[in-house]
């Protein structure tokens, strides 16, 4: 038994070492996704807001981000577009170098405005990108548009997915009413090659102008349901966050009165306690002054009456006390003018004492 258990044992080592370097791979492979997409974000976002901003700028900054994922997918997809128009064999070289130099211009535009975060104009450059960059494609076409460039008129639906996504939802209509205008102008009245002619005496015009323009209403309709439903959804999320910030708020308002209350309660009964012993005599009783005395200015401040009234006290017994041991002075003192003698008088601890001892000397 022990020798076959020990190879599977074995095995299971090996296999758990061997998933755990799959996991280790596939965190590396997803740190460095995350490295370079937050380098994207540092330079084309606007500055993330501070923990007490309000809806319109957190808003601001959760569409410059989708606007900063989708200019870098849309950079991606004209990359890959730009350099197969490069292989084909019917390449318009100066309309080619033309738009390569005007897309890199309007990408540098969109990034500088998402940066100031105005995701509105950065839209609308990327919106002048892929429809402006399939239009002049499909009218630069050597001999005419052909079969082979109708897919480009399913490319601009990412146009419309930009415009629903980042501007107001509605603005989708607006993009699909561009993209069909367009299509069906370009095929009726633009220049069409052999095959493309072909097709449309085979099938019909009807057949080759409603796919495209069917499919650009049917994502503007979907995506503008979506949209809306996700931003109620959004909506009741805020109300719900804004509503939890409120309560958190009424209850650490709640909690501080609550303390407060303590606190003072617990002042004015040093106050008390403190007058209490005052009034039973004990003239040395202060108000203890600590952290958790609201009211340790009026402390202070009675805590010098009870002080004040503490040496006026003493001086009150002191005369009082002159006064008592005054007639008995006096008789000392007669007696010794009828005798000659030195008057003794014993000591009354006050400051009569010092004419005392000059009288007893």
């Amino acid at each position: 038994m022990k020798q076959h258990t020990q190879p599977s044992s074995r095995n299971s080592r090996i296999d758990s070492q061997r998933l755990t370097h799959t996991e280790q791979m596939k965190a590396v492979k997803s740190s460095r996704w995350k490295r370079a997409l937050y380098w994207w974000y540092r330079y084309t976002t606007p500055p993330a807001p501070g923990p007490q901003a309000d809806f319109y700028q957190q808003e601001v900054f959760r569409r410059g981000r989708l606007a900063s994922l989708a200019l870098l997918c849309l950079i991606i997809v004209v990359v890959l577009f730009m350099t197969a128009m490069g292989m084909t064999a019917n390449l318009n070289v100066p309309v080619f170098v033309i738009s390569t130099i005007a897309i890199v211009v309007l990408v540098g535009a969109t990034i500088w405005l998402l940066r100031r975060g105005d995701v509105t104009m950065a839209t609308l450059l990327m919106l002048l990108i892929i429809d402006g960059g399939n239009a002049v494609t499909a009218l630069s076409v050597k001999g005419g548009l052909g079969l082979i460039n109708l897919p480009l008129f399913d490319m601009m639906i990412a146009s419309e997915l930009i415009a629903v996504s980042l501007l107001n939802p509605a603005s989708v209509f607006l993009v699909c009413l561009f993209n069909c205008s367009f299509m069906i102008l370009d095929i009726v009245f633009g220049a069409r090659a052999a095959d493309l002619n072909h097709y449309l005496a085979m099938s019909g015009w009807g057949v080759v102008i409603s796919r495209p323009v069917l499919l650009q209403i049917a994502v503007a309709l979907g995506t503008y349901q979506w949209v809306q439903s996700a931003n109620k959804a959004l909506k009741r999320a805020t109300k719900a966050e804004r509503l939890a910030a409120m309560e958190h708020e009424i209850a650490e308002y709640e909690r501080n009165n609550a303390m407060q209350k303590r606190q003072l309660e617990q002042s004015i009964k040093y106050l008390v306690d403190t007058q209490r012993q005052v009034a039973n005599g004990d003239f040395t009783a202060r108000v203890p002054i600590t952290q958790d005395n609201v009211l340790w200015p009026v402390a202070i401040s009675f805590n010098n009456l009870l002080t004040r009234f503490q040496r006026y006290q003493r001086e009150a017994n002191e005369l009082e006390r002159i006064r008592e041991n005054m007639p008995l002075i006096i008789q000392a003192i007669r007696e010794a003018k009828m005798t000659g003698r030195v008057p003794r008088v014993g000591r009354t601890g006050t400051v009569v004492d010092a004419i005392l001892i000059e009288l007893n000397k």
